[in-house]
């Protein structure tokens, strides 16, 4: 997996367009983003992306860390919320390393 595309919605924004981004890092129970859109430590992010033709839309996430790199994206470190989306996502990434030779 090679920095995995997500989309970003942002729910306790009103009016706040959704973003893109992709994973730089992925587990089960978060991972690392980055994007060109403003973040903020403490917001709370619905993302979309597929992993092994599971799609995940919508999946909760709090913001954990938020710094803005040298080429002025900001990367994130996310944790997702639903016990449901941890364990599809591990079911995912285990069916994914599975594949690799």
């Amino acid at each position: 997996m090679r920095h995995l595309p997500v989309s970003l919605q942002f729910p306790d924004s009103d009016g706040r367009p959704e973003a893109w981004g992709r994973f730089l890092r992925l587990a089960a129970n978060g991972g690392e983003l980055a994007t060109t859109a403003r973040l903020n430590k403490g917001d709370t992010l619905r993302l979309g992306f597929e992993v092994q033709g599971e799609r995940f839309e919508l999946a909760r996430a709090d913001l954990l860390t938020a710094w803005r790199d040298r080429d002025g994206y900001f990367v994130a470190e996310v944790r997702f919320l639903d016990e449901d989306t941890r364990g599809r996502l591990g079911r995912a990434l285990v069916g994914l390393l599975a594949e690799r030779p």
